[in-house]
This record gives structure tokens, sequence and C-alpha cells, in this order.
């Protein structure tokens, strides 16, 4: 979707980078235990390279930034690769 020009948002952590388990909290629920981060968040991605994604931050004062692709598809991918987009008709 990113390629044809259309935004993603993503939840990733305000990180951008894995957390360590340090970062988690557990929560009994009904359902059973619950891993949660207070860290969770989430953006607007709006473009890529070979080593940096460029992304819309609602919580930066600069809201637009380029974070390593890497670490950011790190944080991503821990927080259960997580994205809506659209497409146009």
């Amino acid at each position: 979707m990113l390629n044809n020009g259309s935004p993603v948002w993503v939840i990733t952590n305000s990180r951008f980078a894995s957390l360590p388990q340090s970062e988690y909290s557990t929560w009994n629920t009904a359902s059973g235990k619950v891993q949660i981060t207070y860290r969770e968040h989430s953006v607007l991605l709006v473009g890529y390279d070979e080593n940096n994604v460029y992304l819309k931050d609602p919580l930066a004062e600069q809201p637009y930034k380029s974070v390593p692709r890497n670490s950011f598809e790190e944080s991503w991918i821990q927080m259960g690769q997580q994205a809506v987009s659209y497409q146009q008709n």
C-alpha cells in the first residue's frame, strides 16, 4: 500500500526499538494473563528506503521523522505486526 502512495497506520512502541522484558507488566484478566507495555504507540508510516522508515509521530515536537528501519521493524514485530491501510477505487 505504501508503494502506491497510501500511508499505513502501525502499532509500535514509543522507542521504535525492541523493548526489554522490564518494560512489560502482566495483567490478570478473565481470559488469562496478558503482557502489556505502557510504551505502546501508533504512528503513520509515510515512506521507507533501505535504511530508514519515515513516519508521522503525533507525540513528537517535530512530527515528521526518520527511524532506523531495522529497529523499527523489531518494535513492530514485537507489538504483533499490526497495521491498517486503505485502497482507493
